[in-house]
Formats: structure tokens, C-alpha cells, sequence
């Protein structure tokens, strides 16, 4: 039998990069500093009331049909729970918070560094809450592993491997420190 075969692009993409606002196709550098605090450390919000962003976040492989079949899954699931909690996609704060959040940072880079890290790291209101995306094995060093070994690869994937994830797809809800970096 020959072996399944996709097309280099497709078995070595982000899945989530052309994504709707609400959901965000992380890095390791945004998954470290905005979902998980640097070192993994998870922190509540600067005032001691919580975390400043819950994300769901899922973690895939773009080699894995389950994941590929999850894009679509999960858009939908982001874009509804945004729909129904009157969230803005793009901050995941209330849509009046975000707004206002917006006019304070006069609509530049610190409305973009807000959207990432949920509330500002401040203040009493809820929570943000933020989908994400996360491709195992497409980066850095781990992406070429994975082009080598394959699905095996995919897990040698120093994010994935921290969290323990072992399978693809697999959705975390995670809380995100105070601020963000």
C-alpha cells in the first residue's frame, strides 16, 4: 500500500493564521508570555481578583486530520460564546470595556498588547476570555524535527511537551497571568 500523502503546504501550515479575530493563532513566544506567565507560572490579576484572561486554547497538529477537522469546530464555538456573553472578538472583554479600552490606549500598539492579555492585568471587572490556537511541531526546531520524524515529531514540541500534551487535537482552558508581557 502507499502511505497517505497531503501536499508539503498543507501538512506544514498554521492552521489558525487566516482565523476570524476571535480566535488567535499563538507562537511560543505569546503562548509563554500571554497565556502562561512567562515559565508556566499562572498568576491572578494585579487587584488579587482572578485570573485576567481564562483562554481555551487548542493544541494541534496540522498533520492530524482530527485537527484539521476541528478548525471549523472550533471558530464556531469561539465565535458564539462571543455572541452570547457580548463580548468584543478581538479583546474578549465586554464590548463596552473593550471599546473604552480602546479610546484609552488612543487605538494604537496598546490596544493590540490589551487584546492579548485579557484585561490590562488590572481592575475589578471579569475576566477576558480568549481563544487560541496552537500548532505542535511547526516551530523552531521542533518544526523541522516534526518534517523529519513525522507525527512523532509534532510532540517533541518544547511548548507541547511542558503541558504534557500527547494527542492532537487537545483543548486546555487556561488562566492567563495579570498584564501579560
Amino acid at each position: 500500500r502507499a502511505p497517505c500523502s497531503c501536499a508539503g503546504a498543507q501538512v506544514d501550515e498554521l492552521l489558525f493564521a487566516r482565523s476570524s479575530p476571535g480566535v488567535v493563532e499563538l507562537d511560543p513566544a505569546s503562548l509563554a508570555a500571554h497565556v502562561l506567565g512567562g515559565g508556566g507560572e499562572q498568576r491572578g490579576r494585579a487587584d488579587g481578583g482572578g485570573p485576567a484572561a481564562l483562554w481555551v486554547v487548542l493544541f494541534y497538529s496540522s498533520r492530524c486530520s482530527m485537527s484539521r477537522m476541528a478548525v471549523p469546530l472550533f471558530e464556531m464555538a469561539a465565535a458564539e460564546a462571543y455572541a452570547r456573553l457580548g463580548l468584543d472578538p478581538a479583546t474578549g472583554l465586554p464590548a463596552a470595556a473593550a471599546a473604552a479600552a480602546k479610546v484609552k490606549a488612543g487605538a494604537g500598539a496598546g490596544a493590540a498588547s490589551e487584546g492579548m492579555s485579557g484585561n490590562g492585568g488590572g481592575g475589578s471587572g471579569p475576566p477576558a476570555l480568549r481563544f487560541g490556537a496552537f500548532g505542535c511541531g511547526l516551530h523552531g526546531t521542533a518544526r523541522h524535527d516534526a518534517k523529519t520524524r513525522g507525527m512523532a515529531g509534532a510532540f517533541s514540541d518544547p511548548s507541547c511537551r511542558q503541558l504534557g500534551i500527547l494527542e492532537t487535537p487537545t483543548l486546555l482552558a487556561l488562566e492567563a497571568p495579570a498584564g501579560g508581557a
